[in-house]
């Protein structure tokens, strides 16, 4: 079986190896220059800098494994939070920096850090995904928290969207980060020493020597369907046979890529991300 990959982030690549490894034949196409997706780096000073900042939360095992298997191994640091609030930055690492957090009284402090303990052991139930996220979290820790704390998050991370964000985000990002957490060491986050350019690097490598057609700098331009089956892609103006297609985007080049319905439209936001060189430290 001839299967095409659309999209060489680290989901793609990982598709592209397994499905090598199981005998397909596999041709990986990337429309930027090099593999990485949204985890692709770019140079300054000689140096690679990722375009977008990642890390790997302990339980997130499977990237693990593509990591050791490549040869790679990641470094696990910990974490440091602030929240800045009335013309400072505020510690926000553990429950002795909640407990000085002053822009809300002490009795707030207390309920805002038992709600938290109380809300990361709920279940993901349907309801979360109706329940507005900030609504969700008023009720728990009062609304002098939730003003201090919850509304700016929400606000700096999804703008006029915040209202509308389900309490089930929350939660799983809840979750997220207390899984990250060891005990007497805080939240632990792994990174790649050097950079994760380095991973996409070995997965290029480890393709090609698999057998991989590795296609970088090369868009596709339409999923080709005929009689309700995919018959392969577009690339250059040239039909290019496969008998399935994995496509590992995002869905509005998804949409580009096919002309049959896949769906109802849903609005998205775009993100920003500054990389900034800077002579000294900022913070």
């Amino acid at each position: 079986m001839k299967v095409a990959i659309i999209g060489g982030g680290v989901g793609g690549a990982a598709a592209a190896l397994r499905l090598r490894q199981a005998g397909q034949e596999v041709s990986l196409y990337e429309a930027s220059p090099q593999l990485g997706g949204l985890l692709a780096s770019l140079k300054v000073g000689g140096e690679y800098i990722e375009r977008y900042y990642h890390h790997v939360f302990p339980h997130e095992d499977r990237v693990q494994y593509l990591i050791d298997e490549v040869g790679l191994e990641l470094e696990w640091l910990p974490s440091t939070m602030g929240v800045y609030r009335d013309g400072r930055v505020w510690p926000f690492d553990g429950a002795r920096d909640l407990l000085g957090f002053k822009p809300i009284s002490l009795p707030n402090r207390i309920r805002l850090g038992v709600a938290s303990q109380l809300l990361v052991r709920q279940k993901h139930v349907t309801r979360h995904d109706d329940l507005p996220a900030y609504e969700w979290l008023e009720k728990a820790s009062g609304r002098q928290a939730a003003e201090a704390m919850w509304k700016p998050l929400l606000r700096g991370k999804f703008g006029p969207a915040a209202p509308n964000v389900p309490a089930g985000w929350m939660l799983g990002r809840f979750k997220q980060r207390d899984g990250a957490r060891k005990a007497g060491k805080g939240e632990l986050l792994g990174y790649m020493p050097g950079g994760f350019h380095r991973l996409f690097a070995a997965l290029d490598e480890r393709l090609r020597k698999e057998g991989v057609d590795v296609r970088v700098d090369t868009r596709v331009e339409s999923i080709d369907v005929e009689n309700d089956r995919v018959t392969g892609v577009t690339v250059a103006g040239t039909h290019e046979p496969a008998d399935k297609v994995l496509f590992a985007g995002t869905l509005p080049i998804l949409r580009r890529l096919m002309d049959t319905d896949i769906g109802a439209d849903h609005e998205g936001l775009g993100v920003v991300c500054m990389v900034i060189e800077l002579e000294k430290q900022a913070s």
